[in-house]
């Protein structure tokens, strides 16, 4: 998973993709998605993205110990 729902993703217009912020469906992606993930996984590989921090931020709540690998 990349990250969840974007406003880009959802329609409206963005200038600069590296700041385009999240909706309200990425939380309930999420929520979802944490409960899905079975076991723990080896390794996050996150962009340098706002949105994609965002998600992975909650996502690594729930997994600590993973190691985090930023492009």
């Amino acid at each position: 998973m990349r990250h969840g729902e974007n406003k880009s993703n959802a329609g409206y217009a963005t200038h600069n993709t590296a700041s385009v912020t999240l909706t309200v469906l990425d939380h309930k992606q999420v929520q979802k998605l944490m409960y899905d993930i079975e076991g723990q996984p080896d390794l996050f590989i996150m962009p340098p993205y706002l949105r994609t921090q965002k998600t992975a931020k909650r996502i690594l709540e729930k997994f600590p110990n993973v190691p985090c690998t930023f492009l």
